[in-house]
C-alpha cells in the first residue's frame, strides 16, 4: 500500500509540475509567439509540429499550453531543473530517462548559458521541454497506472 502511495505521490508531482510551468518568462515575448503562431500555421497544414528537426508527438497538448499561457515560454531556469530531476528519476520505476530528448535539449540550453540561443531555437527548446514533461507523464501513467480488467492496478516493485 505505501509503495503505492509513493507512486502515485510521484505522478502527482508531475501534474503539479505542469501548473508550475505555466508561469510566463520575462524575455523575448513578442517575438517567441510570433515564433509560435508560425509553427501553428504548419501544424495546421500538416499536422506535425518538429523542434530541432525532431517530431513532437505531444504537438497538439504542447500547444494548447502555449496557447493558455498567452504563446509565452513555458520553461525557465527553476522548471528545467525539476523536470530533469523528476525525469532522471523515473529510472526507479523502471523507465528509461535517456528516451526525453536530453540531449538535443542539452545542446540548446549550452547554447542559451553561452548567449546565443536564437528565437526560433527557444521555441524548439520550449518544445522539446514540453515534450518530454508530456512524454515522462505519459509512459509514467501507462508503466504505473494501468488496468488489468476492470482493476486499476500500481507499478509492481
Amino acid at each position: 500500500m505505501e509503495r503505492k502511495f509513493h507512486h502515485l505521490m510521484k505522478l502527482l508531482v508531475l501534474v503539479i509540475l505542469l501548473g508550475i510551468i505555466l508561469s510566463p518568462a520575462a524575455h523575448g515575448q513578442q517575438s517567441f509567439e510570433d515564433e509560435v503562431r508560425k509553427r501553428v500555421v504548419v501544424y495546421e497544414e500538416n499536422g506535425k509540429l518538429k523542434a530541432s528537426d525532431q517530431t513532437l508527438y505531444g504537438a497538439g497538448l504542447t500547444l494548447r499550453m502555449l496557447e493558455l499561457n498567452g504563446f509565452n515560454p513555458l520553461w525557465n531556469e527553476k522548471n528545467t531543473r525539476a523536470l530533469f530531476a523528476a525525469i532522471d528519476d523515473l529510472d526507479k520505476d523502471g523507465l528509461n530517462p535517456k528516451e526525453y530528448r536530453f540531449s538535443e535539449i542539452d545542446d540548446l540550453l549550452k547554447a542559451k548559458t553561452a548567449g546565443s540561443l536564437s528565437t526560433s531555437a527557444q521555441v524548439d527548446l520550449d518544445f522539446l521541454l514540453s515534450e518530454a514533461y508530456l512524454r515522462a507523464v505519459y509512459n509514467f501513467t501507462l508503466k504505473c497506472l494501468g488496468y488489468e480488467g476492470q482493476n486499476l492496478v500500481s507499478c509492481q516493485g
